[in-house]
């Protein structure tokens, strides 16, 4: 699970930085003064970064844990995936 997670988060990191960035520059392209194009493509990053946080909660909801067996024991699953 440690390579996906830093997988995802550089995923993440790239699409947050990059809305950031191409809103930014549409707002100062559109005659926005620079501090404020950057305010408005942070603010819109934060919101899809708020957006998917919201959307992750409410998947992991429905994830069930593997029923245990007849010894007690959970399913086996190898711990390298």
């Amino acid at each position: 699970m440690g390579t996906l997670q830093q997988v995802a988060g550089a995923i993440g990191t790239a699409v947050f930085v990059s809305t950031l960035s191409a809103l930014s520059a549409t707002e100062m392209a559109a005659g926005t003064p620079a501090p404020q194009a950057m305010v408005a493509g942070m603010h819109t990053a934060f919101i899809i970064a708020a957006v998917i946080s919201v959307a992750g909660i409410v998947i992991a909801s429905f994830v069930r844990r593997p029923a245990e067996s007849a010894e007690g024991n959970r399913s086996e699953v190898p711990a390298h995936l």
